[in-house]
């Protein structure tokens, strides 16, 4: 299939420039075609300014409108929108649907919005329908849109659906590797093709900084096709075009992680610290209060909780078998819950070099930026610390001695997550917890 992920600028759009592009498209032997998270179509009463999205008047209504614009691309489209309670969404339209395909289907954003599935009380009643795949070609494709590609239970509940293909749309205005990382996990951990496209770049003077990217299931890049010529060292130039990439012809290899090679950093400033041994992480789970089959919690650390999960060998792939010891029923009965901090421990009895740079690297890194926590890998040939920073970058901690001094101001876990702040809310919580639960 080639799918066509449009890099488009929604404030220097008209509707001329929109059905130039939609024609090229409908030239083309696209197979679908998706805009970004905040984008522009003549049609911009049906997708802005009315209310509730999850009526079912209006999901048809914005199916019908996403119709006409899959009618003038000659493929099916994904579009998004926000309905007044802040809500935003992405729909899919093909209506040239086969007796087995899907003519509509909408997705709901579920974080970094002002309103969202989580909160409704009948969430998990809803679980099956937000998750069900688009068929299209005898493929299974998946919707998420943004940030929801931050955390694993949204892509993982498509994934278990057995997805071929993954799409996000972004706002854009993205840090490229911390956008390429999440992604390029999203594509290994389920094991799909994995497709992001983004919306306007804030700054022309300073760099291009909205992108598209695509991913195979082994998690190597993929170069698309831009549909539109490009001068040769124009990045601004990439903004507005449509690109194209090929699932035919994406090959059967790996990639290593793009920052193998990053200098480890000791923890200084911020704290307070903890430091660890990982020749030693037998003897500490000794003296830890035993919560579960390798969940503890190590107390009294600088006054604060460590909860420490242990996750065996390539079990750390499988993001639902992390997040149900981060989010394990019994952590909610503890009246400590603002002292509580968070440490991944992944145990290997023999790790192979070749996966590590492959596969592993790249997991241990989005494990801790995605749970915003610290992670540590203890194998037979190597050990390995990573944190993330203040903005979900990855960082590679240096070891003092033998031990890592970890950071424990960066390892808040989910009660750092899911707090009231800019685009979440803290109850939105129980929503997520269910979904963790319809993982398992």
């Amino acid at each position: 299939m080639k799918i066509a992920m449009y890099l488009q600028d929604y404030r220097k759009y008209s509707g001329g420039k929109f059905h130039r592009v939609l024609s090229e498209v409908k030239k083309s032997d696209v197979g679908l075609l998706v805009f970004p998270e905040i984008c522009w179509t003549p049609f911009k009463g049906s997708f802005y300014g009315f209310d509730d999205i999850t009526a079912e008047n209006r999901m048809l209504k914005a199916i019908d409108e996403t119709h006409k614009i899959s009618n003038l691309a000659g493929c099916p489209v994904i579009v998004c929108g926000m309905d007044n309670s802040g809500i935003i969404f992405s729909v899919y339209a093909n209506p040239l649907a086969g007796k087995d395909e899907t003519s509509g289907k909408i997705y709901l954003k579920h974080t970094m919005a002002d309103n969202s599935p989580l909160s409704f009380a009948d969430y998990d009643e809803r679980l099956r329908e937000l998750f069900e795949p688009v068929y299209l070609s005898g493929k299974k494709i998946g919707m998420t849109i943004c940030y929801d590609c931050n955390h694993a239970a949204f892509s993982r509940a498509y994934g278990k659906n057995g997805v071929d293909i993954l799409i996000n749309s972004t706002g854009g205005n993205v840090d490229y590797p911390k956008w390429y990382r999440y992604n390029k996990v999203r594509a290994i951990e389920n094991r799909c093709f994995n497709f992001v496209t983004m919306g306007y770049t804030k700054d022309y003077k300073s760099k291009p900084n909205s992108y598209t990217y695509g991913f195979t299931p082994k998690g190597k890049l993929m170069e698309g096709k831009p549909l539109f010529p490009i001068r040769d060292g124009d990045e601004w130039g990439k903004i507005g075009n449509v690109f194209v990439y090929d699932t035919d012809s994406a090959g059967n290899e790996y990639e290593p992680d793009i920052n193998l090679s990053q200098s480890e950093t000791l923890n200084q400033g911020g704290g307070p610290f903890w430091k660890i041994d990982p020749s030693g992480t037998q003897a500490l789970l000794g003296k830890c209060k035993k919560i579960d089959c390798n969940l503890y919690i190590k107390k009294a650390v600088k006054n604060l909780d460590v909860v420490i999960a242990v996750i065996e060998n390539d079990d750390i792939v499988k993001p639902e078998i992390v997040l149900e010891k981060l989010y394990h029923p019994a952590l909610e009965k503890s009246s400590r819950k603002s002292k509580r901090k968070y440490l991944i421990v992944n145990s290997w009895g023999q790790l192979e070099q070749k996966y590590y740079e492959n596969i592993l690297s790249d997991i241990l890194r989005v494990r801790a930026m995605e749970n915003y926590c610290a992670v540590l890998l203890v194998s037979d040939k190597f050990s390995k610390c990573y944190q993330t920073t203040d903005n979900r970058k990855s960082q590679l901690v240096a070891p003092e001695g033998g031990a890592y001094n970890l950071d424990l101001g960066r390892m808040g876990g989910p009660e750092a997550i899911w707090k009231n702040k800019h685009g979440m809310r803290g109850a939105w919580r129980s929503g997520y917890e269910r979904l963790i639960d319809s993982l398992l």
